[in-house]
């Protein structure tokens, strides 16, 4: 390939620079068969192999560079990261055949500026580089996030929105006057957050994204209002959502709007992963996996710790809370079994509760509001101080 070549002369005449367009040969054919001669002036398309060496520096000015990563080569990914790496004064743009999750979450941290799945298609393409373009032209602004506490399940049934709920009152109480808490239900499908408090007629995450143009803090008051323990909830949807028709996007932007709105976010997750969950367990700045003492939800967490790890959450973030621990002088299995077993430390223990937790559950309140103490709450409260020690040490994002 001779990179002597320039753009097409038109290019000139635009006050944007070509998109340089870098990918296989097969990919560059099927690309500049989409496009008409209008669009070939605002495209450098070259193909290349994996392992050929491309002098940028040869090319001129590029608006974007669109580029193919073939993830089974190591010469083909490093390409893409050096290029990166040398802080181009244009946005960088990951092409690649499938991507898989972990190598995605890599590209991001390393700086890639957005990830297309292969073969392109001229409108996404376009719409890409305008989101990138626009992006990298945006002056660098701090964006103060407050911390986000996700409770993920190792199974059904191990307790975890039990811990969710309890975890969200004892935090609220426990943090400054006037910081506010808010629990969100992630799974949209089959959560029970409001039942569990009574709030069943609160809003949802579905919601906030319907709202998402025109949410502001007094609709998102109204939306997702503080109940009688003292932090807002958002509920499940009051109709069964499909898996398909969560935005990616648009979730990661409304939990991002909760962050800068609230003094600490908690969510309970759902059972089943997708892409924008793993997405928002990325971005958390503490994971609590919930598991009960018995070998299937322990299996079952450790395959969810194995996810967290291939994506590439630091294992920092991540501790294990133990539900449901009898409090007998000999057990089947016990804490340091347990820490061995997943190779992680525990945060805390929870004791089993057979009548009082069932008892509030049924009434839509949280255990204390019964009105006697109760060893499940106060371990609770034990765990909230727990977190919050985490995340004064280092953890908050």
């Amino acid at each position: 390939m001779d990179y002597s070549d320039q753009p097409h002369p038109a290019a000139s005449s635009f006050d944007t620079p070509p998109v340089g367009v870098f990918v296989s040969e097969r990919q560059a054919g099927d690309l500049l068969e989409q496009v008409d001669a209008a669009t070939k002036v605002i495209l450098l398309v070259r193909s290349v192999g994996n392992n050929e060496h491309i002098p940028f520096e040869k090319l001129g000015g590029l608006s974007v560079v669109v580029l193919e990563v073939d993830p089974s080569s190591r010469q083909s990914v490093n390409r893409l990261v050096n290029l990166v790496r040398s802080n181009p004064p244009y946005p960088v743009i990951a092409a690649i055949s499938s991507p898989e999750m972990s190598l995605v979450r890599t590209l991001v941290r390393e700086g890639v500026s957005d990830v297309l799945s292969l073969p392109l298609t001229v409108p996404e393409l376009t719409q890409a580089c305008l989101d990138a373009v626009a992006r990298k032209a945006q002056p660098a602004t701090a964006l103060r996030l407050a911390p986000l506490i996700g409770v993920v399940g190792s199974s059904g049934g191990c307790g975890a929105t039990s811990v969710a709920t309890h975890l969200a009152s004892a935090l609220a109480r426990s943090t400054p006057e006037g910081r506010r808490v808010i629990l969100g239900d992630l799974d949209l499908q089959f959560g029970s957050v409001g039942a569990y408090l009574g709030a069943e007629r609160s809003g949802s995450f579905t919601d906030l994204i319907e709202a998402e143009d025109r949410l502001d803090e007094e609709l998102m008051k109204a939306l997702a209002p503080e109940g009688r323990n003292g932090f807002a909830v958002l509920s499940v949807p009051e109709t069964i959502p499909s898996s398909d028709s969560v935005s990616h996007e648009a979730i990661l932007r409304v939990i991002e709007r909760l962050r800068t709105t609230y003094e600490m976010v908690v969510l309970d997750f759902p059972a089943n992963w997708s892409n924008w969950s793993a997405s928002v367990a990325y971005s958390a700045s503490l994971l609590l996996l919930v598991t009960e003492p018995t070998l299937p939800s322990l299996r079952q967490v450790k395959r969810t710790s194995d996810l967290f790890d291939a994506i590439g959450v630091p294992r920092s973030k991540v501790h294990v809370v133990v539900n449901k621990m009898e409090r007998k002088l000999f057990k089947a299995i016990d804490a340091s079994d347990i820490e061995r077993t997943l190779d992680r430390k525990i945060l805390a223990t929870l004791p089993r509760d057979n009548a009082d937790l069932g008892r509030a559950q049924d009434q839509g309140v949280l255990v204390h509001e019964l009105g006697r103490k109760n060893p499940f709450g106060t371990s609770v409260a034990g765990l909230a101080a727990s977190v919050i020690d985490q995340l004064q040490s280092g953890g908050a994002r």
